[in-house]
């Protein structure tokens, strides 16, 4: 008896000293998991599988433009200028501006879309970089497989005019999709004065911050068109635009004169509206008239600029053959 309590009584210490031991079960499971992950790194490493191929097409299950089209909310091409919060393994918010063409839907000059971060297959746009974007119904960009989101090129953009109606379009022709036509914008009250006059660039040589003046229609280079987001473009230079002034202030302003600059569908100094009997206005102050300086015309001299209308008589009256995109 005395030995048997001795031994129960050593028992009873061992198991107050002891720490307690996970169930078998436990220790297997774990053991397995620390395989299996050992054993799928091993096989992701051998293979040289990356993050880039995971999230890349197999060949024939590429996105279709035409599918990606139809299935967007809008298309349009902008340059990133913020990404927030440039995570790659998170939702980003992805900020373009410089709107330069839009094929589908509303598109505002500052524009927010969401798209996963790379490390989710999402795109991984780059700040600074100009994009053509696809955009669904909530604004999401899809990388991978389901989107043609993607840098632009003159190949992509010339596929979209062909896929657009052209309702949808609300940019000028692309260079490479037929010649642009151009027309004279004359002074009808400057042609019983003087012959004909119509507004041209001053020298007759485009140029960055080239004054307009009223010249003669007779001579070369003096044809305009006016595209849908309100700039008027020069056939001397495509790429130049009028502008009231030299950027003094962010609207038209009485007095300034129109000038040639580099066009800018952001820039308000840029944008006008023709109507049809009361001559040719800022958008953003349709108060002010566009005219030529002087109670008698003088052609070649006198500048092209903004005045009051209810101030200019009929030196506001313009007319011609210049295209006007609708």
């Amino acid at each position: 008896n005395r030995l048997s309590t001795i031994v129960k009584s050593d028992q009873q210490d061992a198991h107050k000293n002891s720490s307690p031991l996970k169930p078998a079960a436990d220790f297997s499971t774990s053991m397995i998991s620390r395989t299996v992950f050992a054993i799928s790194l091993t096989i992701f490493l051998a293979t040289g599988t990356n993050l880039a191929q995971a999230c890349s097409c197999r060949p024939g299950l590429e996105p279709n433009m035409g599918d990606s089209f139809a299935a967007a909310k809008s298309v349009f091409k902008g340059t990133v200028s913020s990404i927030t919060p440039d995570d790659p393994n998170t939702w980003n918010d992805v900020t373009f501006t410089k709107i330069s063409d839009i094929w589908k839907g509303e598109v505002k000059d500052r524009t927010i879309v969401k798209t996963r971060g790379s490390n989710l297959c999402g795109y991984d746009f780059v700040v600074g970089r100009t994009y053509i974007v696809y955009a669904n119904a909530n604004d999401r960009v899809e990388g991978g497989c389901t989107g043609m989101t993607g840098s632009a090129d003159k190949q992509h953009e010339a596929n979209l005019y062909k896929l657009a109606t052209p309702e949808d379009i609300t940019v000028d022709t692309p260079e490479d999709m037929g010649p642009r036509m151009y027309g004279i914008i004359q002074s009808d009250d400057a042609y019983d004065i003087s012959g004909s006059a119509c507004i041209a660039v001053k020298g007759g040589k485009a140029g960055i911050g080239r004054r307009l003046v009223l010249g003669d229609c007779e001579s070369p280079g003096n044809g305009w068109r006016l595209s849908r987001n309100g700039l008027f473009r020069t056939e001397l230079d495509d790429s130049l635009c009028m502008q009231a002034g030299h950027n003094e202030s962010s609207s038209p302003m009485d007095r300034a004169k129109i000038r040639l600059k580099p066009c800018d569908r952001n820039n308000n100094l840029q944008k006008f509206v023709f109507i049809n009997g009361n001559g040719i206005r800022p958008k953003m102050n349709q108060s002010l008239c566009m005219v030529w300086k002087g109670k008698n015309a003088d052609v070649g001299m006198d500048p092209i600029m903004l005045r009051p209308c209810n101030l200019v008589d009929s030196r506001n009256d313009w007319s011609g053959d210049f295209p006007i995109a609708v």
